[in-house]
Order: structure tokens, then C-alpha cells, then sequence
């Protein structure tokens, strides 16, 4: 009975309806695009960990992106704007991670009167940065065809900062399969329990029996298969709100 009740236990995590329903309300959500498969999607996955500083980059790039756009809007030279910008993490740049000296250094190329894409882009490649290769898109077509950089920049800012309010909006929605998955996944240690109270003796058997430690290893594996399953299409969910394309 214990074996039986330990294997459908297992059964139960690593079977669970929860990922379809986590999958299906992604696709109402987020229809996924087609630059979500690929390896591409790896690194997104990579950057939507969490970083053990706190810092948001994302935040970080919306917070220069507004404060560029009031540079340029107070008549400055577009390089001149951006290195103003950065100044204003200069204090706070060690309690930035990684993203504080990417922005110094994208600071100090535009201050010497250099294009600051190059920097820009190797910015943009810290996790949560992204947003700084969008920037240097626009600033290279600026650039090229001498459109105001200011209406542009305050667009885009506008757009990550939506793409961060569906971001967020997603996590509230898969905050109830993440529940109740861990809520799963202890299930067969209060199952343990109660028939150690009812003194069934339930580690005897799944420790000292040949029938029981192949219950016991097949529950244990379908349970991790199952947590990591979940987790997975969290973060797949997740990584393709990241890859959303912006809203024209």
C-alpha cells in the first residue's frame, strides 16, 4: 500500500496538468515568436536568473533611457547627453554588478567624442541589458540618417517599460502552478508521515526491501522529473516574454 500510494505520489508531480496550464495561458499572453527557438532562448533563460546583488537591469536601462531623453530635450549633443546620463550611476556604480561599469565605460567612450555603440552593444550582452543594444540601434540610424535621436529614445523606453509591466503580469500568472507544484512535491513526505503515525512503518520497508527501494527510486526520479519540468517551462515562459518583439 505505502509503495503503491510513494509511485502514484511520484506519478502525480511528474504528471501534473499544471505546465498545460501554465503553457496555455503563455500562449494567451504571449504568443511566442519564432526567434524564441534557438540558442538564443538559452541565453535569455541564463538572464532571467536572479542575480545575488538585487539589481534589476532592466530597470537600470529604462532609468538611462529617461534620463537621456531629458538631456537631449535640454539641447545637448547627443554624446554629450549620454555621458551626462551615465553620470548619474557614478556613485552607485559598484552596487550595480556588472551592469555599473558596462555603463561607465559607455559613459566615459561618449564623453572622449566616440561612438558609443561598441560599447553599447557589449553592454547589452550582460543578462537584463538587452534594452542597451536596442539603444545602439537607434543610435547608429540616427547617426547615418540625422533623425532626432529624443523622440526615438523616449519611444523605446516606453516599450521596455511595457515589456516589463507584461513581464511582471506573466509571474503573477504562473505564481499559482509554482505554488502548487512545491505543494506537490511534499506530498510524499507528509505521506511518510501520517503512516509513520499510523505505525505502518513506511522507511522500513522503502529502505530495507528490494520492492521498496525501487519504489522509493522510481518516486524520487518521476518527482525531480517532474519539479524540473515545471521549472522549465516557467522559465521557457518567461524567456519568451523577454524575446517578445516591441509594439510598433
Amino acid at each position: 500500500m505505502i509503495a503503491l500510494a510513494a509511485l502514484l505520489t511520484g506519478l502525480t508531480v511528474a504528471l501534473l496538468p499544471l505546465p498545460s496550464l501554465a503553457q496555455d495561458r503563455v500562449r494567451a499572453l504571449h504568443p511566442p515568436p519564432a526567434a524564441a527557438r534557438g540558442p538564443g532562448l538559452r541565453g535569455v533563460r541564463r538572464g532571467l536568473a536572479r542575480r545575488a546583488s538585487g539589481v534589476d537591469p532592466r530597470g537600470l536601462v529604462v532609468e538611462l533611457l529617461s534620463a537621456l531623453m531629458t538631456e537631449l530635450r535640454s539641447g545637448l549633443a547627443p554624446t554629450s547627453a549620454l555621458s551626462n546620463a551615465v553620470d548619474q550611476f557614478r556613485d552607485r556604480a559598484e552596487r550595480l554588478g556588472r551592469v555599473g561599469p558596462a555603463l561607465l565605460a559607455v559613459g566615459e567612450r561618449a564623453r572622449a567624442g566616440h561612438d558609443p555603440v561598441p560599447e553599447l552593444h557589449r553592454a547589452a550582452s550582460i543578462a537584463g541589458a538587452e534594452g542597451l543594444g536596442r539603444l545602439a540601434a537607434c543610435w547608429r540610424v540616427s547617426a547615418r540618417t540625422g533623425a532626432a535621436l529624443a523622440p526615438v529614445i523616449g519611444q523605446l523606453g516606453d516599450t521596455l517599460r511595457a515589456e516589463e509591466e507584461q513581464r511582471q503580469e506573466l509571474r503573477a500568472q504562473l505564481a499559482g502552478p509554482r505554488a502548487t507544484s512545491v505543494l506537490l512535491a511534499v506530498l510524499p513526505a507528509i505521506g511518510l508521515a501520517m503512516g509513520a503515525g499510523l505505525s505502518t512503518r513506511p522507511l522500513v520497508f522503502l529502505l530495507t526491501t528490494p520492492a521498496g527501494l525501487a519504489c522509493l527510486a522510481v518516486g524520487i526520479t518521476l518527482e525531480v522529473l517532474g519539479l524540473m519540468w515545471t521549472r522549465r517551462i516557467v522559465r521557457g515562459a518567461l524567456g519568451r516574454a523577454a524575446l517578445r518583439p516591441p509594439t510598433p
